[in-house]
Order: C-alpha cells, then sequence, then structure tokens
C-alpha cells in the first residue's frame, strides 16, 4: 500500500481509538493523539490520567467495572475497524490484527469483564459487532473523519482538540448503557480465541 494511502489509513486508526475514548468512556480522557511515527507504531493516542471517581456514584461496582472492562474493549477494537472502514473498496488493511498490541489490549480488557470468570471469546466477539455499531452512527463517523482530516494536516492533536471536535460532530456517550455481560451473566461452552474467525 503506498505511503499517502498508510498515512491516511493511520489517521483513521487513531482517529477510532480517539473518538471511542469520549463515546464509550469519557472518564478515561484523550491527553493527545499522533501519526508521527514512534517506538514502532504508526501513530498513538495517549489518555490521560483516568478519573475513578464516577465508581463511588455507581450504586454496583461489578456493573461498574463491567462497563470499563467493555468500554476499553471497545476502544481498542475502534482503532482498527475505523481503518477498515476507511479502506474499504480502496485498499487491503496492509497488516493482520491477531497479536497486534490493540488485539492483545482488548483480550486482555474483554476478561476483566463481569465477575472474572468470562471467556474472552464470547465478550470480544460481541464487542467486535458493539464497536461497528458504534461506528455507524453518523455522528460517531463524522467525528472519526473530522479527527483524521485534522491529524493529516497537522500531525498531532491535543485532547482539548479532539474534545472540541468530538463536540462539534454531536458524540456523546450514552449515559444509560448497559454493559452486554454484567456479573454473574452465565456463559456457554467456552471456546478458543483467535481473531480469524473476523
Amino acid at each position: 500500500m503506498c505511503s499517502v494511502l498508510t498515512r491516511m489509513g493511520t489517521a483513521y486508526h487513531e482517529g477510532g481509538h480517539a473518538v471511542a475514548s469520549y463515546a464509550v468512556w469519557p472518564q478515561h480522557p484523550v491527553e493527545s493523539a499522533t501519526i508521527i511515527p514512534a517506538d514502532g507504531y504508526l501513530g498513538m493516542v495517549r489518555h490521560a490520567e483516568q478519573d475513578d471517581s464516577w465508581r463511588a456514584d455507581a450504586e454496583d461496582e461489578g456493573m461498574a467495572a463491567a462497563l470499563a472492562a467493555e468500554s476499553e474493549t471497545v476502544i481498542y477494537l475502534a482503532g482498527h475497524l475505523a481503518e477498515v472502514r476507511f479502506l474499504d473498496g480502496i485498499a487491503e488493511v496492509p497488516y493482520q490484527f491477531e497479536r497486534t498490541s490493540d488485539s492483545l489490549s482488548a483480550q486482555d480488557a474483554s476478561s476483566d469483564t463481569g465477575d472474572g470468570e468470562a471467556k474472552p471469546i464470547h465478550h470480544v466477539y460481541a464487542y467486535w459487532g458493539r464497536t461497528r455499531e458504534l461506528l455507524s452512527e453518523p455522528e460517531v463517523w463524522l467525528a472519526v473523519a473530522r479527527v483524521a482530516g485534522a491529524l493529516l494536516r497537522r500531525d498531532v492533536l491535543s485532547g482539548r482538540e479532539i474534545e472540541a471536535i468530538v463536540s462539534d460532530a454531536g458524540v456523546e456517550p450514552d449515559p444509560e448503557r448497559e454493559p452486554l455481560f454484567a456479573p454473574g451473566d452465565e456463559e456457554g461452552d467456552a471456546e478458543a480465541f483467535s481473531w480469524e474467525r473476523w
């Protein structure tokens, strides 16, 4: 794939992470995003210190933990899925998602969902669908495209700049969102996890 498409794909990838952070977990705000390659990465989204004060308001710590784990998983998946959506019909994604830092982090985050007994395959596959749904929301995709465009023009954006773009596009977290898997949910038979299904 040519370097221009790689750069554009990276901008959408980082835009996906950044916008998903505001859409599903505003308590873990974005500090900055960049598409300047460094440390083996083509780009990166950095998060500010997590604000855990919201947990004090949660009536059920197990539900709060499930929602936080689901949100973190969706954020990890959103980068790859935004890049895939942007490149669809233009070019193939130049890497396999399996064994990337995002895929491994998504597996780790999803395995913490609920009561700790969750089977990652069921959760990650369900979150894959939830992340696609999130990115298909018009205001979310508009925000991803605008963040990507700004990254292509400037290479680096602050968290405040990203927040302004996301807010202007109309993206708001859903305060009534329930986690797909609540603590104590019964799981089906365990299946070995593999990204190859996707």
